[in-house]
């Protein structure tokens, strides 16, 4: 249990200090596990309630500052806001992307400014409007 807690709020520190994706948070996955495999009389209602702030953070996004110049901050402000989450906004990128039409060949330079296009499009949730 000690372990699990100082892993998840060490992850917690270094996304929040070097936000690159979310997918950096997956080990605050495994960390959560151990923890609702703690306590076995708490596991019903620690996985009803992990699920529910799972659907909601990836629906619901939020933001609570936002640089002063978008990709190159030198500096930041305060920009509290809602804002569609990180899978909804997913889901519409890929949606955007299929209309395009097929993926060119890898080795195309089309295919990298594609995949530029859709990461660029999928970082729009983590920027402030």
């Amino acid at each position: 249990v000690r372990f699990a807690v100082v892993a998840l709020v060490a992850i917690e520190l270094l996304f929040f200090r070097l936000p690159f994706k979310p997918l950096h948070l997956l080990p605050v996955v495994a960390c959560l596990a151990l923890l609702v495999g703690s306590a076995p009389r708490l596991q019903h209602r620690w996985l009803l309630a992990l699920l529910v702030a799972q659907v909601l953070g990836g629906v619901v996004g939020t933001t609570l500052a936002a640089p002063d110049v978008e990709d190159a901050a030198q500096s930041g402000r305060v920009a509290l806001g809602l804002r569609a989450g990180p899978l909804l906004t997913d889901v519409r990128c890929r949606l955007d992307d299929r209309a395009r039409g097929p993926w060119p060949p890898a080795e195309m330079p089309a295919a990298t400014r594609r995949a530029d296009a859709n990461a660029d499009c999928q970082n729009r949730a983590w920027r402030a409007r």
